[in-house]
């Protein structure tokens, strides 16, 4: 008898927990839905954003340099320190480039806020240690209303991520018309043609480990921009943010279906109510 009820109990929390799961993805991808709109009217952003000789102006930065940027959370997933590394090769070459890292550096939990504090140290020590000063590399705190801004008046955006689940920051970038080279790191992945779709933009998705064919893709886009060759690749690349938007609601069509079957599985309407209170963070008041 005790042991019947203690399968029973383990098998409810496990339920509770991969239900759980499926309510935090579900909404994370419905949050992602409405963003994707955005980003496929054109017209409506590009109204919110100032024109690049302006913001560059602001910045202290000429018309005619080539700029990247890569925007996202300070921290080592993110992998921000290959394109300081990027940055000092194009510099090497005789480039006039710049890079912005745009980003969170306060996150919560003092354990957590250590080690984005820890990261951009690093980043700022190698950058100094290179002979990279705050006029090229620049680190500014993100805000949601500016990544795009500063998105906009990139030569290039780029990713460096080890993992990812759906970034917004690549296809923003598409969507702005701005080329984007990133690394095959989870969703982003997914976010690109496939080899019989596009072979003209492979070279600019590298593996997630792959620090050298990141920093060669970042000098091949510089020496395509030089001739006038880069920019007809964001084309290409904006041409599929559209099917984003299509993937992300089939996907949420197919994790809402998991998510109903597990419902339907626990045994009383107590367990439903705790598992959607679990998910909401609202008290569990039933004992």
């Amino acid at each position: 008898m005790i042991g019947a009820n203690l399968n029973r109990t383990r098998t409810r929390t496990r339920v509770l927990a991969v239900g759980a799961t499926f309510v935090l993805l579900v909404g994370a991808f419905c949050s992602l839905s409405p963003a994707l709109h955005r980003l496929g009217n054109d017209r409506q952003l590009r109204k919110t954003i100032k024109p690049a000789r302006l913001s560059r102006a602001e910045l202290g930065i000429p018309d005619s340099a080539f700029v990247v940027t890569a925007t996202g959370s300070l921290c080592h997933r993110k992998q921000q320190h290959w394109v300081v590394r990027a940055l000092r090769a194009l510099l090497a070459q005789g480039a006039d480039a710049y890079a912005l890292l745009v980003g969170k550096q306060h996150q919560w939990g003092v354990r957590t806020q250590r080690h984005v504090d820890e990261f951009v140290a690093q980043v700022s020590e190698e950058a100094q240690r290179t002979g990279l000063n705050q006029t090229r590399l620049r680190i500014i705190e993100f805000t949601p209303s500016g990544s795009w801004q500063y998105i906009a008046l990139a030569n290039l955006h780029v990713s460096a991520s080890q993992a990812e689940a759906y970034p917004l920051n690549t296809l923003e970038a598409m969507a702005l018309g701005v080329p984007v080279v990133a690394t095959a790191a989870g969703g982003t992945a997914e976010q690109w043609p496939s080899p019989a779709q596009a072979p003209e933009v492979q070279w600019m998705l590298v593996g997630p480990t792959d620090e050298q064919g990141f920093v060669a893709a970042v000098s091949r886009a510089h020496a395509l921009h030089t001739r006038g060759e880069l920019l007809p690749l964001s084309l290409i690349q904006r041409a599929f943010v559209g099917r984003a938007e299509v993937a992300v609601r089939r996907f949420e069509q197919r994790v809402q279906g998991l998510l109903d079957l597990v419902l339907s599985r626990l045994p009383a309407q107590r367990d439903r109510g705790a598992l959607w209170r679990l998910c909401s963070g609202a008290p569990d008041d039933v004992r």
